[in-house]
């Protein structure tokens, strides 16, 4: 299984603001891989808060080493990974977590929570995609229409995104009752 250890990178942006945010630094054939995408994307999404970036460094280094027990990715470089992974590979993620719980019968992480987890990937690969790098994640987008009697309300809500990710390609666990 990979070694992927997160660290803060603490410097002065571009603007001149101080930021802050988890970096993942893979343990490859006796080398540290900085992962540039996933770091790229923790840069832009994270920087504004540290909890944030944790959890989401977390979630995205518990995904790669996941990847990398994979047959299909035994020959692949960890700083490869981001344009080999699929939906069906975010499937099989969840799938393995739900197993892992329910084979050491803990109450957690529930089904919900694997499917947030799960979200929290995708939204990075959408990043990536908009951002002109290359993977082989499809999202595809839906488009939310407010439904509120208020007008003021809703010409709030139409100033801002109407479109969000449709997550329901990677849907694989059951809806709890």
């Amino acid at each position: 299984m990979l070694d992927i250890s997160r660290e803060v990178i603490s410097y002065v942006d571009h603007l001149g603001k101080d930021a802050s945010h988890y970096i993942l630094i893979a343990e490859e054939a006796g080398q540290r891989v900085l992962l540039s995408h996933p770091n790229v994307y923790l840069s832009k999404t994270t920087g504004a808060s540290i909890k944030t970036s944790m959890r989401y460094s977390g979630l995205v280094a518990m995904f790669y080493r996941f990847l990398s027990g994979q047959e299909k990715y035994r020959k692949i470089s960890v700083s490869q990974y981001h344009s080999i992974v699929d939906n069906d590979d975010i499937k099989r993620w969840q799938v393995a977590r739900q197993q892992a719980r329910l084979a050491t019968v803990s109450a957690g992480p529930t089904s919900h929570t694997i499917f947030e987890d799960a979200k929290v990937v995708l939204n990075m690969f959408h990043w990536l995609n908009r951002n002109s790098y290359v993977t082989n994640v499809n999202v595809s987008l839906k488009t939310w229409v407010a439904n509120f009697k208020s007008d003021d309300m809703l010409h709030y809500l139409q100033s801002h995104e109407t479109e969000k990710i449709d997550s329901s390609s990677i849907r694989v666990l059951d809806k709890e009752r």
